[in-house]
């Protein structure tokens, strides 16, 4: 694997930005640029992916090799044939003084005979024969996973999260069995208040009555 294999800003945003699609996760290229600076490389994406939710692996693979591998993936390009130009200059970081900067497509589908991709730039997807697709391909891709999320501790696995109920409801009550008891006493006082007024009042009026 050769891994000084360089690419522009664009293309290192647009590969990762087209995975993270395919796996539905959202992206943000400023804040990827600003986390990992120029120039970029294979290690770049190493680099960002775990930043994205992502997982990333980098691999030699030969043409008949890729209907072996997961898709979608990223494969890295030959150059692209650039007529030189006397204004032009590299921009900053793009290590265009160093060696040619590759660039990127989207492998799609792979079997024995044919590669269905996106080559970055490109509005539609391009179906060419493994042998076709070899004049472009530099024998290197960029596989990409979901990142497994962190587990908390043994006992989180172990223990299954109890489940909302009557059997919830009482040890969350007898959590605060003190509160309860006062709030009941406090209820009962009150009632027995509200209960001995019209007693009284009737006692008093069987009392007139009866010395009347």
């Amino acid at each position: 694997m050769d891994s000084g294999l360089l690419f522009s800003a664009a293309s290192y945003v647009w590969g990762l930005q087209g995975m993270c699609q395919f796996h539905r996760i959202p992206f943000a290229p400023n804040v990827v640029l600003q986390q990992v600076p120029p120039p970029y490389t294979l290690h770049s994406f190493h680099q960002a992916a775990p930043a994205i939710g992502l997982k990333c692996g980098s691999r030699s693979v030969a043409v008949s090799a890729l209907p072996t591998l997961p898709l979608p993936c990223l494969a890295v390009l030959r150059p692209r044939a650039k007529e030189p130009s006397e204004n032009s200059e590299p921009a900053p970081g793009s290590g265009a003084d160093q060696s040619p900067v590759c660039h990127l497509g989207i492998l799609l589908r792979a079997d024995a005979e044919h590669i269905l991709y996106i080559a970055e730039g490109d509005q539609a997807t391009t179906k060419v024969t493994l042998p076709e697709f070899e004049q472009d391909y530099a024998g290197t891709v960029l596989l990409f996973a979901p990142a497994e999320k962190p587990v908390a501790s043994d006992d989180a696995v172990s223990k299954p999260a109890p489940s909302f109920g009557f059997k919830w409801f009482v040890p969350e009550l007898l959590k605060h069995k003190r509160i309860w008891r006062d709030v009941l006493l406090a209820s009962l006082a009150i009632q027995l208040m509200a209960l001995a007024t019209p007693v009284f009042t009737q006692n008093q009026q069987c009392q007139a009555w009866l010395i009347a």
